[in-house]
């Protein structure tokens, strides 16, 4: 099969960088991928060694503190062995193992965002251009062109709740003075390439969650970028790559917000990844879908979509 300008084959790149890199290393691409893309691994292991003692119910805590304390459990699977020895040492030699095993973690959390980010800039610039080949096409190894002064990723980062073609709507979002209801836009106002068809908003569940892009992306770093385009019917990502080398057999929430936020970032004509940004606004994107995984009052919806992700 001829290869397309953006394609890049990772795949015996990544298998032989999977063998070689620190278990620990992994342990952290992992996390931030399916767990907790953003908050360090050593804040979540010290507040879930907090917790282990405590008696109160979790219907108790903040919602931060419970998806805290679900990252931690779900941590604790991936290195039981070695949290099983950190609690059983002392606390001289806790102290040491902690402050390593949170290194190592961070340094494969950071990796696999920087993996992600470089991969899907442009492997992106491909897909944009299947959807509309009559439009200016970007470089694949710059972020120059993009955004919302480009025409077809402008329309797939305007939010859905506002009309694209509306010509002071996209004057707005490139000056960043776009409101909806009196709210400047962020994050979680969910953008056009989140759904799959037009937004409704007489029902806004419809093909949420389950846009094109999106499933692509999630292909591209879950089992493997020549995956992308194989019309097999499977975006739960469980034969090869980074899902097979982290035994993984369904998708998380988690998961799919990071896939996201990275695509939301390829997107946009943004140079770095900085989650301080207000123009940028990630973490917000990543903390509202997984709000939405949440609600109890989605969850029929949320049981459907998930069922349609792991088929």
């Amino acid at each position: 099969m001829k290869r397309r300008q953006c394609d890049i084959d990772l795949t015996a790149h990544g298998r032989q960088k999977a063998r070689k890199q620190d278990p620990l290393v992994g342990i952290g691409r992992h996390f931030a991928r399916t767990i907790d893309a953003f908050t360090l691994p050593g804040v979540v292991i010290n507040y879930g060694l907090g917790w282990l003692d405590s008696h109160e119910p979790q219907s108790s805590f903040m919602k931060e503190e419970n998806r805290m304390w679900d990252a931690f459990k779900a941590l604790q699977k991936l290195a039981l062995t070695l949290m099983d020895d950190i609690l059983d040492s002392n606390e001289e030699d806790s102290t040491s193992m902690l402050n390593t095993l949170a290194k190592h973690l961070k340094d494969g959390q950071s990796k696999a965002r920087s993996d992600d980010t470089s991969g899907l800039k442009a492997a992106v610039v491909d897909w944009v251009h299947e959807i509309d080949n009559k439009a200016p096409r970007v470089a694949c190894n710059s972020k120059h062109g993009r955004g919302f002064n480009h025409p077809v990723y402008g329309h797939l980062l305007c939010p859905a709740v506002l009309d694209w073609d509306d010509t002071e709507v996209q004057a707005s979002l490139l000056t960043g003075t776009a409101k909806v209801d009196g709210t400047f836009v962020n994050g979680t106002y969910w953008a056009n390439f989140i759904y799959e068809g037009k937004y409704d908003k007489e029902l806004p569940w419809i093909g949420l969650l389950r846009g094109p892009l999106l499933v692509k992306g999630y292909k591209h770093v879950f089992t493997l970028p020549s995956s992308v385009d194989k019309d097999d019917g499977d975006s739960s990502a469980t034969h090869s790559g980074n899902a097979q080398i982290n035994g993984m057999t369904s998708v998380t929430p988690a998961s799919i917000a990071y896939v996201a936020v990275q695509i939301y970032f390829a997107l946009c004509a943004r140079q770095t990844f900085d989650t301080r940004s207000q123009a940028l606004d990630l973490i917000g994107l990543y903390n509202s879908i997984l709000d939405y995984f949440e609600d109890p009052e989605e969850a029929e919806e949320v049981e459907g979509l998930l069922a349609w992700w792991n088929r």
